[in-house]
């Protein structure tokens, strides 16, 4: 990123809250994974992997940032700072995130249900870095959680058209055709 790294107070909490952020990429991953299993539809497939792929570049970008910050000196994981700061990051972090990404996994989902898990997902992950955003005092770190809060905000478009697509089908099918 370029920028000097806070140090002290500021720097624990910026640490908090990256280890927040990648937890969350990581799990929206794993949730657009498991829904691109589920879906029937071969775009909806496809897109559901790109989103997932993008997740995994947005983990590798919070990875970078999370080292830096942290600095060769310290010897603290993503995984140790949650763990020393866990009741603060319960508070930034989506509390039923853990569930609803276990029951992605969950194979008697209906694509509906699927995609509005992925939904759910993505507002909590959009609240989170609204959040954080509004937290952080440096501009740089700011910024680059405003960034992901535009990230977000584009998956969110994309499953909501998604599931408008999804309802739209299911509509049609129901409707009863006309015998001539």
């Amino acid at each position: 990123m370029g920028a000097q790294p806070p140090a002290g107070k500021r720097r624990a909490a910026l640490l908090e809250i990256l280890a927040v952020a990648l937890q969350l990429e990581r799990d929206g991953r794993h949730v657009f994974l498991e829904l691109a299993k589920r879906a029937k539809d071969r775009r909806a497939r496809r897109m559901l992997r790109r989103l997932a792929a993008e997740e995994l570049e947005h983990f590798g970008i919070l990875e970078e940032t999370f080292n830096e910050v942290r600095g060769p000196d310290t010897w603290l994981t993503a995984q140790e700072v949650a763990a020393r700061y866990g009741k603060r990051l319960l508070q930034l972090a989506p509390v039923k995130r853990v569930r609803r990404v276990r029951k992605a996994t969950d194979r008697s989902m209906t694509e509906h249900k699927a995609l509005a898990l992925g939904i759910t997902s993505e507002m909590e992950s959009l609240a989170f870095y609204r959040k954080a955003a509004r937290i952080e005092k440096d501009s740089v770190y700011r910024d680059l959680l405003l960034d992901f809060v535009a990230f977000e905000e584009g998956h969110l478009r994309i499953l909501e058209t998604e599931r408008a697509n999804l309802d739209r089908i299911t509509r049609w099918a129901r409707t009863p055709r006309r015998r001539r």
